[in-house]
């Protein structure tokens, strides 16, 4: 950890904490919140709304780096139900970028500032009222960056002492011990606000949701299950007994006897002698080889997302789009929001014909309602209208204006 000990970066993440006394008091053992360390002019510069358009277009996208990926969460699970995430953020599903390094080279940029020796970085887009994922722990530490709008946090105790992956609970079927979210069982209870930092170590369940504005956050991933002790040093010693491909008889790479009794005495005794002679500098190196390695993999992974042909133009507020005659959103779309809202009269509202830039979307249609009343009146379920368009962040109108270009209803 001596490089993360000199990272500037770091040090402003948990500041007023010494990277000394963090590691010493905190580290693998509580979550902890530092509020507003990440500043604005950073945190816009890392990833905000204006940008995610393009992030998205880039995993999508035909060689796109295989462990970077795009999942869609409704209803606390995977969904595969949306034809895009436009169309899935637009009617109240969740967004997970995972390796986000690989595709924005700001994130990546940021990742290398830290000195870890590895992190990656995932990207969790979860609209108003919402909760991605139900109450999980990870077998890695976590640094959350909130980047926009906010969210609510629950992290709880740790029923599994640092969880191995097969050890997640809330994960892969493996349910959370309904003692652990009891209400005495929480060990902190924390709002995050753009700007602020957030750190949970391994095996803590947690769980997070949005109330009346969307939330935009980085979570970097510390990968402390390939650093365990045992599953460093487990590796070091596999190496140091297979030892180099080569003619020589090595005992160590003949099968086990399975067709006989196992002689426990020499089995013990040359694993015994194996240890003895295991070199632990030779364990270190291996370490920074395999740290190496996935930072050369990531830094290749992201030059390849950089060159991808996107399959349209990213969308940013600024943008201008130009929105067809006579054109239909196909399906029973809705924009889930604090009211739900017909796609299809959202866009009915529209001027055709005429460059309207994507920021102003809400506002055009607004200025219609105002105009076209009757037109405009949003029918519920239950028969009663509402005159109000939600204010709600950027990206959904950039979602809306992507949809409509995506179904070949806009330019």
């Amino acid at each position: 950890m001596a490089g993360c000990l000199n990272s500037e970066l770091f040090c402003s993440l948990i500041s007023p904490h010494s990277p000394d006394v963090f590691f010493a008091e905190i580290f693998e053992q509580r979550p902890m919140y530092f509020k507003g360390n990440l500043p604005f002019a950073q945190r816009s510069h890392l990833l905000s709304w204006e940008y995610l358009d393009e992030v998205l277009l880039r995993c999508l996208s035909l060689g796109c780096p295989e462990s970077s990926e795009l999942v869609i969460y409704k209803n606390l699970a995977p969904c595969e139900d949306y034809t895009s995430p436009a169309e899935a953020y637009l009617q109240g599903a969740s967004l997970i970028i995972n390796n986000v390094d690989q595709l924005w080279r700001p994130v990546h940029t940021f990742c290398r500032a830290l000195k870890f020796p590895s992190v990656y970085a995932n990207c969790y887009v979860t609209p108003q009222f919402s909760q991605t994922a139900p109450p999980h722990a990870d077998d890695r530490d976590v640094l959350v960056l909130q980047l926009e709008g906010e969210k609510h946090w629950s992290i709880y105790s740790s029923p599994v002492y640092l969880p191995y992956p097969s050890e997640q609970v809330g994960k892969d079927h493996l349910e959370v011990p309904c003692e652990v979210l009891d209400s005495q069982n929480t060990r902190m209870l924390q709002t995050l606000r753009a700007g602020d930092v957030l750190y949970v170590p391994r095996g803590f369940v947690h769980e997070a949701k949005t109330s009346s504005l969307s939330s935009l956050h980085l979570t970097v991933a510390i990968p402390t299950f390939d650093w365990s002790k045992s599953k460093v040093m487990i590796d070091a010693l596999q190496d140091h007994i297979d030892g180099p491909a080569e003619a020589k008889k090595n005992p160590w790479r003949q099968s086990i006897p399975f067709y006989a009794p196992w002689n426990e005495v020499d089995l013990k005794a040359a694993l015994h002698q194996a240890v003895e002679e295991l070199d632990i500098s030779k364990a270190k190196k291996i370490f920074e080889a395999k740290n190496h390695m996935h930072n050369h993999r990531q830094a290749l992974a992201l030059q390849a997302a950089e060159s991808l042909r996107l399959p349209r133009r990213a969308l940013r507020s600024s943008s201008t789009v130009v929105w067809h005659q006579n054109g239909r959103l196909e399906g029973d779309l809705w924009l889930a929001s604090f009211e739900r809202i017909s796609l299809e009269y959202l866009l009915q509202t529209l001027e055709k014909g005429r460059p309207i830039e994507v920021g102003h979307i809400f506002g055009e249609a607004m200025r219609a309602k105002k105009r076209r009343a009757p037109l405009l009146e949003d029918q519920h379920d239950d028969g009663a209208t509402s005159h109000n368009l939600p204010m709600l962040c950027g990206f959904l109108q950039i979602c809306f204006a992507a949809l409509c270009i995506e179904n070949g209803l806009a330019t």
